[in-house]
């Protein structure tokens, strides 16, 4: 058995490490988005667009 966030799984090692990776792309995507637009001096940009730009994800 193999946990994560404190509950036991039957999944694999090594998938558990491949979707933590691609969150971690993910949330890393989304810095990188927010930052790039907040320093853009023009007026803000709606929460809407930032996430469009960005994958769906389920949790």
């Amino acid at each position: 058995m193999t946990v994560r966030r404190g509950e036991e799984t039957a999944v694999p090692p090594e998938v558990l490490r491949r979707d933590q990776e691609r969150e971690e792309r993910e949330e890393r995507e989304i810095n990188r988005i927010i930052d790039e637009r907040m320093a853009d001096p023009s007026p803000g940009v709606p929460l809407e667009d930032v996430m469009r730009g960005t994958p769906a994800r389920s949790e």
